[in-house]
């Protein structure tokens, strides 16, 4: 049967999901617990390959398994196995033709950012400290620029070797709670490092180190300004991966 999982992860103690030689890895972990579980050697795909330190409030997996247990129940399963810093919040049967990648449409992403000096033993590990000294009205101006579909080039890992760099964002948003800033990207798709290098030009015009015009320009020209560093890992999240609908075999929630 194919199986859909969403997941959950700290991925603090993760070299990032992609299975790596001597590497610690989300994906490793869970192919892992699946071959303790089945006894069978099981491939997992996932939606996105998440950074080392980047966290996960909804990574999808998609595999096809040969067992006994029902769909509904390999969540719980897996979860008795499973290390506490990742587990599974959801199985479901989903049809044979299902790609965890492939057959998604969207994916959300949010990066928080901690406005303070003082140290946070709590969120060192979970958020951007970036001290009090910035303008996020400045940043809330320019954070509509990346609405749209437009080339990326820019703001993608130099190393990336996609065919195309043009990327469509449907919805962006910023949020302030106490201090704390989140910063929430909706899109078709994104870039390697596309969200971590959005952030760091963010950051740039917050401390007043760049502009929106920078932003716009970079954009248009597909060089980035050497005042756009990329944010680091840690305070990246992906929230959610979006599909069209279609008809689940079994769910459970848990």
């Amino acid at each position: 049967m194919k199986v859909k999982l969403t997941l959950e992860y700290d991925g603090t103690d993760f070299a990032g999901w992609q299975v790596q030689p001597k590497q610690r890895t989300v994906q490793g972990t869970l192919e892992d617990a699946l071959y303790r579980l089945t006894g069978h050697t099981v491939s997992v795909e996932g939606a996105g390959r998440t950074d080392a330190g980047a966290h996960a409030l909804g990574q999808v997996a998609s595999l096809s398994l040969t067992t006994s247990i029902p769909a509904l129940k390999l969540a719980v399963a897996l979860n008795s196995i499973l290390p506490e810093d990742v587990k599974v919040l959801w199985s479901e049967q989903v049809p044979d033709s299902f790609h965890a990648r492939f057959s998604a449409t969207g994916k959300v992403y949010r990066y928080v950012l901690l406005l303070r000096y003082g140290p946070s033993p709590i969120l060192r590990h979970r958020a951007w400290q970036i001290g009090t000294k910035v303008d996020v009205e400045g940043m809330a101006e320019a954070l509509p620029l990346f609405v749209g579909t437009h080339d990326f080039k820019a703001f993608c890992a130099s190393d990336s070797s996609v065919t195309t760099t043009v990327r469509t964002i449907n919805d962006v948003k910023l949020k302030r709670e106490g201090d704390t800033l989140a910063v929430e990207f909706n899109g078709n798709g994104f870039l390697y490092r596309m969200v971590r290098n959005m952030v760091g030009a963010l950051v740039a015009v917050g401390k007043c180190r760049a502009t929106a015009a920078d932003i716009s320009q970079a954009l248009t020209s597909g060089r980035r300004p050497l005042a756009f560093t990329t944010a680091p890992a840690h305070g990246l999240y992906l929230v959610a991966v979006e599909y069209n609908p279609f008809a689940a075999i079994d769910k459970l929630d848990l």
